[in-house]
């Protein structure tokens, strides 16, 4: 036992992270067990059960700060007056950064998704906005009708979008009403590829969901709201279990504050 304990505190093995640690654990605790059934040793005297476990920290990788954001979205502004094409994709990021709509489903909604007269309810939710776009249950992950409101930082966002989709380069690039271009995959890694060259900021593939959540949350401080704006049909503790990371509400504001250079 002190072998093995010996063993994975050497040098090579405290550069391990927990989950690497945890993984080597496993499949050396395992293999003991496979060879004792084989009786080729004992199960009783496993030494790698006893090697202490450490405990893999859940990190909220994927949440960006609204000045991170806000920082890509202008980046990605400037680059679309320079080269139109990217209008699609600085679209899809809009829908998905402020609006809460899934990556997968970005890619399957369109500009008829969007509408611009929605219903005015009696009793309006705190991020209502007269703007709504609709994932419907064909195209919605857990197949429900989704409408979400368009906060006014995304209409600026959309309407400069919109100004400029019958140009040709974005025609070239984009199958009609669809919002996001064929090779969408592609062309947002590459992006995400430049804006880390250029500003140094990590984007996760993911990230815009999550993102989302976090500061939709911190800045309504409704988490039923914020639920269902993601499609889920009951809270528990899925929001903070997956979604949450960490933003007050001053965060909250700064992020739906974020609006087009030019439009200002």
């Amino acid at each position: 036992v002190e072998d093995a304990q010996s063993w994975f505190a050497r040098s090579v093995c405290k550069k391990w992270s927990s989950a690497t640690w945890q993984a080597h654990r496993t499949r050396l605790k395992s293999f003991w067990n496979t060879m004792a059934e084989e009786n080729f040793c004992s199960k009783d005297i496993n030494p790698f059960e006893r090697v202490r476990k450490k405990i893999i920290k859940k990190e909220k990788k994927n949440v960006m700060s609204a000045a991170d954001v806000k920082a890509w979205f202008l980046w990605m502004e400037k680059l679309c007056q320079k080269k139109p094409q990217h209008y699609p994709e600085l679209a899809l990021l809009t829908v998905g950064f402020f609006c809460g709509v899934r990556v997968e489903e970005i890619t399957r909604v369109g500009w008829s998704s969007i509408n611009k007269r929605a219903k005015k309810l009696k009793k309006a939710p705190a991020d209502y906005s007269g703007w709504s776009i609709t994932v419907w249950s064909d195209e919605e992950k857990m197949g429900e009708t989704k409408v979400n409101p368009i906060p006014e930082n995304a209409k600026a966002w959309l309407r400069l979008c919109e100004n400029n989709w019958k140009k040709e380069e974005v025609k070239n690039v984009v199958d009609t009403d669809a919002i996001a271009a064929r090779d969408v995959s592609q062309r947002m890694k590459r992006l995400r590829s430049e804006a880390r060259k250029e500003l140094g900021i990590e984007i996760d593939r993911n990230a815009a969901r999550i993102t989302f959540t976090t500061h939709h949350y911190a800045f309504f401080g409704d988490r039923d709201l914020t639920a269902k704006r993601l499609g889920h049909s009951e809270t528990g503790n899925t929001i903070e279990k997956h979604y949450l990371g960490h933003a007050n509400d001053a965060d909250g504001e700064s992020y739906f504050e974020i609006y087009p250079e030019s439009q200002k």
